[in-house]
């Protein structure tokens, strides 16, 4: 059983409930992936009114675990002592197909932390994009799109409104290029590039 400072998940879970402990961890997941950067205990106590800061420590220590475990190309990862954030996972960075087109292009590293976001996710929406990249990923979508690795569509679907009236509403989706999977020297097959993604990571 995990136990972090002498405090096990099962006390926590017996002491709050299951249900309630679990809606923590979303939550806290969530607010790490919205942050779109670096995160203090402090900032999530603040804005997590009603967890404890304790239990907010633990929960994070778990979700570090969880990540580590899981088959996939976002880790949460620890900047100082208090502080913490979610990123694709750095292994993707140093991809062989991924170095021989930034060294050519001469990406700068958002950049390249964008493109590798979108490769792993695609086809994904630009809000998501930014919702975890951060606003910077904008200019660096714009970038890619002018080097020729993404494609931007326009997705459209209808929805209600507040009013409960149906809107149409429009959202733009970026999915990568056959010139991005040339340089990675595989066919333009999204599963195809998630998996030599992914099999770089787990060779590391």
């Amino acid at each position: 059983m995990t136990s972090i400072k002498g405090i096990s998940m099962s006390n926590i879970s017996n002491q709050f409930g299951k249900n309630q402990y679990f809606e923590w961890k979303l939550l806290i997941e969530a607010a790490l992936f919205k942050a779109g950067k670096e995160i203090s205990i402090e900032e999530l106590s603040i804005g997590l009114k009603t967890i404890p800061k304790k239990i907010i420590i633990k929960i994070i220590n778990e979700l570090i675990s969880d990540y580590n475990s899981y088959d996939s190309a976002i880790e949460i990862y620890q900047f100082s002592s208090n502080s913490f954030g979610m990123q694709v996972k750095t292994t993707i960075m140093h991809e062989v197909g991924v170095i021989k087109f930034t060294e050519q292009q001469k990406f700068k590293p958002n950049e390249i932390k964008t493109l590798a976001f979108i490769a792993y996710n695609q086809p994904i929406e630009l809000q998501d994009v930014v919702d975890f990249i951060g606003k910077a990923a904008k200019k660096s979508v714009n970038s890619l799109k002018k080097e020729g690795f993404v494609n931007i569509s326009i997705n459209s679907y209808n929805a209600l409104n507040e009013a409960g009236e149906e809107v149409k509403i429009k959202t733009k989706v970026i999915s990568t290029t056959k010139i991005f999977a040339d340089y990675l020297g595989i066919p333009n097959e999204k599963n195809l590039i998630k998996k030599k993604i992914q099999d770089f990571i787990d060779s590391q």
